[in-house]
């Protein structure tokens, strides 16, 4: 829909794809609930030396009933939860604050994205990246379930691919 002025020739400004606007509305959602999470875990702080040895004990004794049932895989998977969570928990307000800075890269990239610009594809697939490798940070890489880096990994490109499919929008 080009319109031609004299010599000159002026282009009507395309309408934002509605799949972009559906994407860029769900990632608004979850990036926000990730916000509010991580806000309100600010706010209440590292759990109680109480409530780690709770858990602790819970997930030890579900451990040893996997084992007993056989199934090593998940009593291993139990016990590496428990290195997770005591190392994320003693370093609570950097690993907070790591995941917020993480969404406000995520939400300016959608933000952006949204406006039409570029350069928030970019700051995305930098937000999916960080929030894959976010956890190696605070925890020793051989508690992180494969599992775990695999399906961030996969979902995280499955967003990228999706966004992707609007680039020819974005300016």
């Amino acid at each position: 829909m080009n319109e031609i002025i004299g010599n000159e020739e002026l282009e009507t400004p395309q309408k934002r794809p509605v799949f972009l606007t559906v994407l860029c509305v769900l990632s608004f959602v979850y990036i926000g609930l990730s916000l509010i999470s991580g806000l309100f875990s600010l706010l209440t702080g590292p759990a109680s030396e109480d409530a780690i040895t709770t858990m602790k004990v819970l997930m030890t004794t579900q451990a040893n009933e996997m084992t007993d049932l056989g199934v090593s895989w998940a009593a291993n998977l139990m016990k590496n939860m428990v290195h997770i969570v005591e190392s994320t928990n003693t370093q609570h307000y950097l690993v907070v604050l790591s995941g917020i800075l993480i969404s406000v890269i995520g939400a300016i990239g959608v933000f952006w994205m949204l406006k039409g610009k570029k350069l928030g594809f970019h700051f995305y697939i930098i937000y999916c990246l960080m929030s894959v490798v976010q956890l190696y940070f605070f925890v020793d890489a051989k508690y992180i379930p494969t599992f775990l880096v695999v399906f961030n990994i996969v979902f995280s490109g499955l967003w990228i691919l999706l966004y992707s499919r609007n680039l020819k929008w974005l300016k």
